[in-house]
């Protein structure tokens, strides 16, 4: 969805830009992605 790879994602759920749960393994929702792109994408 973000065209990126898992590395980053990773990199953006550490530093708290895009919240995760754990459960089993880390999971973002979809609504929680929406939010990222709308703040840091133009």
């Amino acid at each position: 969805m973000l065209g990126i790879g898992k590395a980053k994602v990773y990199e953006l759920i550490k530093s708290g830009q895009l919240p995760a749960l754990k459960l089993g393994g880390l999971k973002v929702r979809k609504e929680a992605i929406d939010e990222f792109l709308d703040k840091y994408v133009s």
